[in-house]
């Protein structure tokens, strides 16, 4: 896969997760963003859309928080379906989501 690592000091979260869900249980966070690159050198469209992210987020959870990452991914699964459900117009089927 290709791709360029977004290692800017500011952390970017998934859609759909903020930092108000995270203190609620994790500790700590290390996190990366992947972009991918532009299939076109001239294409900008790409370059400005955060859909095909790839987002990864290594949490640690306060002790006692055992559905907290369940919860999370619901919170990215729902955006994203939301957000497919509007450029499309129709709810995504078929689709595998994690």
């Amino acid at each position: 896969m290709t791709g360029k690592a977004d290692s800017s000091s500011s952390t970017k979260l998934p859609p759909g997760i903020d930092k108000t869900k995270l203190s609620k249980g994790a500790t700590t966070m290390t996190s990366a963003t992947y972009k991918p690159q532009p299939k076109t050198p001239s294409s900008s469209a790409s370059a400005t859309t955060t859909k095909n992210n790839i987002y990864i987020c290594v949490l640690t959870a306060m002790p006692g928080q055992t559905d907290f990452g369940d919860g999370l991914a619901t919170s990215v699964v729902d955006r994203y379906q939301r957000d497919e459900n509007r450029r499309e117009g129709a709810k995504p089927e078929g689709r595998d989501l994690y």
